[in-house]
């Protein structure tokens, strides 16, 4: 893996398909948290409560509501849907901890056991979350604040 990779979880698809988790309604509220773990991220990861991954805890750290710009989060255009959202910026924190992934969670469902996780993104080794602000780019260039696009044939 390399920075800026990102892993979608097999276990968010199922919850897309089987429960209806993940349908990304406009008023979810969606958050980012940075994440300690650094022996890896992999795809079959089914424990994807905020709980089931160990979180930064330092001084000055909190997880990062994503804004979006007016309510129009789903875009469509020549058969391309795409759900878009703003970069996320980590305001650098007092306590000296380092980080390894981003990982984006749906916080709409109620109870911290039902907030899961959809993907993570590398963010290419230890991150330090004392030395500077930590912005999540959701994509860069042309597309820049795509989250998700789907092509439908």
């Amino acid at each position: 893996m390399a920075q800026g990779d990102m892993i979608w979880f097999d276990q968010a698809t199922e919850d897309i398909y089987s429960t209806g988790d993940h349908n990304f309604k406009s008023s979810d509220v969606w958050k980012v948290k940075l994440i300690t773990d650094s022996t890896g991220i992999t795809r079959d990861k089914t424990n994807l409560a905020p709980a089931g991954f160990t979180t930064a805890s330092t001084t000055g750290y909190a997880d990062q509501t994503i804004a979006y710009t007016g309510t129009t989060r789903w875009s469509e255009a020549g058969n391309v849907w795409t759900y878009a959202a703003a970069n996320v910026t980590f305001t650098q924190a007092t306590g000296s901890q380092n980080v390894y992934y981003a990982v984006l969670y749906n916080s709409s469902d109620g109870t911290a056991a039902a907030n899961k996780a959809v993907l993570a993104v590398d963010l290419g080794g230890a991150v330090d979350v004392s030395a500077g602000d930590i912005t999540i780019k959701w994509n860069s260039g042309a597309s820049a604040g795509k989250l998700i696009d789907i092509s439908i044939a």
